[in-house]
């Protein structure tokens, strides 16, 4: 994997923002920590200064995104969906915008939110959460969970300008 990313290791959404807006629980963390490994090591998941650290890693990076999709529909899985990181970029995004219609809100281009740079991320960030997963049909499409590629004509990387790496996990 190469360890880089397109804004020279600077995450788009600061590990205070994310630990405002995006809070996991501790056990979630601990029932999840699977998802959260190739970020974080699990001695470290109590830790809110690390994890929200590597969360704003997570959400710079595509593997992250992955992620933070199966951490999703592990939340919907069990009944909780407003425990889900598409959710609370869904309710921060309207929050930001409370007298545009939601329709409106989300057909908007990320280039209009240019002067707003933490709307623009998590704009960017619910773009991401809500495409779709494995277009090509490839093994390597599926996200880290296993779930099964999408068919062709939805591919989620058609949402975002460019591929994105992760940076290596600070040791």
């Amino acid at each position: 994997m190469t360890h880089r990313t397109t804004d020279e290791d600077a995450p788009p959404l600061s590990p205070e923002f994310l630990g405002r807006n995006f809070p996991v629980a501790r056990s979630l963390r601990r029932e999840n920590a699977d998802l959260f490994a190739a970020f974080l090591p699990a001695d470290q998941l109590k830790d809110d200064d690390a994890f929200y650290a590597a969360l704003a890693r997570m959400v710079a990076c595509d593997t992250g995104i992955e992620a933070l999709r199966a951490f999703d529909r592990r939340m919907k899985q069990a009944g909780d969906e407003r425990k889900t990181f598409i959710m609370r970029a869904r309710r921060w995004l309207l929050q930001q915008n409370p007298g545009l219609e939601p329709s409106a809100r989300f057909a908007r281009d990320a280039d209009e939110l240019l002067g707003n740079v933490e709307e623009a991320a998590v704009h960017l960030l619910f773009v991401q959460l809500a495409a779709q997963v494995g277009s090509s049909g490839r093994q390597d499409d599926t996200s880290p969970d296993g779930a099964e590629a999408a068919p062709p004509g939805t591919d989620w990387r058609a949402a975002r300008h460019s591929p994105r790496y992760c940076a290596p996990t600070p040791t």
